[in-house]
């Protein structure tokens, strides 16, 4: 049950805005799916806002924020350089890849540069394999990742291993032996056990994250607290490049910059997930983290899902958006104050 009240608390500690709260339960209350959304504004931890941000929610492509977060730390400590060249061999192409459209064998051979600039921008899963072994893999990144304080952050997979591991096939082809025929022969499946599977693969919160802990990551890269300014800078460029703009880039105002964004997308026939998480630059010049999820949205709502995304970011622009920087510091709106609150919630601050 949902309850409306000035702020709440959730098992973090921090405060939560519950009249945007609330207009993310009406938005989210006709979505297809299952979506979980949280937002807050950078430096400002009482802007936190949610609908369900604390239930973990599989990452998809989202997952490839944290992949870089450790490819960073990893050069910033000397242990990989930038240049470092990996070659492609046949067995590395993925599914979800232009590289495998793109190249013929025996390929090329691209520095981790590179690599980490595909995954990001159009969010090769070619690319971002070869750089989740170049650091260490699932597991090294989430140690990393839960040793700079999110603990829902978990990678169980390769971007290979986690398609499988949706219909329950992980390890049906090996990493290092991959073919398409092998995963197309893998992956076929009955749609009554593929709809089994799904659910069991959301159950099991495998390659998953709370809403709440992506817009921490987000909100610590944009003020570089978990990576060196240049690093920040890198990374949050690279998001800016990134495709998509049917989801939270939609209804967005145009800015000087784009927003800074990471989508994750998984198809299937009976079941998707549709993700979408960023920086989106205010009028106010503030910045704002935002982390939309979507699971278990019928394949013919696929476009309404990302519709219930750029609401979701609209909401939070439009609510944030209105604020400004009075004479004595404190935050203060200059129009449409009570856009979000119910009758009898109180005025606050953000």
């Amino acid at each position: 049950m949902f309850t409306l009240l000035a702020f709440s608390t959730i098992a973090i500690g921090i405060q939560v805005n519950d009249s945007l709260s609330e207009e993310f339960l009406k938005i989210c209350s006709r979505a297809p799916g299952k979506p979980r959304v949280a937002c807050m504004v950078v430096g400002k931890p009482d802007t936190l806002a949610t609908f369900e941000g604390e239930r973990p929610m599989p990452m998809a492509s989202t997952s490839k924020v944290g992949i870089l977060i450790t490819y960073l730390r990893k050069v910033e400590a000397g242990k990989l350089k930038p240049s470092n060249l990996v070659e492609l061999h046949p067995s590395d192409l993925r599914p979800g890849s232009d590289l495998a459209l793109l190249l013929d064998p025996p390929g090329v051979s691209l520095d981790l540069r590179n690599l980490a600039r595909l995954m990001m921008t159009i969010s090769d899963n070619t690319a971002t394999d070869l750089l989740l072994r170049e650091v260490g893999g699932p597991r090294e990144v989430t140690q990393t990742m839960r040793s700079l304080g999110y603990s829902s952050y978990r990678l169980d997979h390769s971007m290979l291993q986690g398609l499988l591991a949706a219909v329950r096939k992980s390890g049906a082809v090996h990493d290092s032996s991959f073919t398409f025929a092998k995963y197309n022969a893998a992956i076929q499946i009955d749609q009554k056990s593929e709809a089994k599977a799904l659910v069991q693969f959301i159950e099991s919160q495998e390659d998953s994250i709370t809403p709440v802990d992506m817009v921490r990551i987000l909100c610590d890269l944009e003020e570089a607290k978990i990576v060196k300014p240049d690093s920040a800078a890198l990374a949050l460029g690279l998001m800016r490049q990134a495709r998509g703009s049917s989801r939270i880039r939609a209804k967005l105002a145009q800015t000087t910059n784009r927003a800074a964004v990471k989508s994750g997308t998984l198809i299937f026939s009976q079941s998707c997930v549709v993700n979408d998480v960023g920086i989106i630059d205010l009028p106010n010049g503030k910045r704002l983290a935002i982390a939309c999820f979507v699971h278990s949205v019928p394949p013919d709502s696929l476009t309404a899902a990302e519709q219930t995304i750029a609401d979701l970011a609209k909401a939070a622009y439009d609510f944030f958006g209105v604020r400004t920087r009075n004479a004595t510091g404190s935050l203060s709106f200059h129009s449409s104050p009570d856009a979000f609150l119910s009758p009898g919630a109180s005025k606050r601050k953000v």
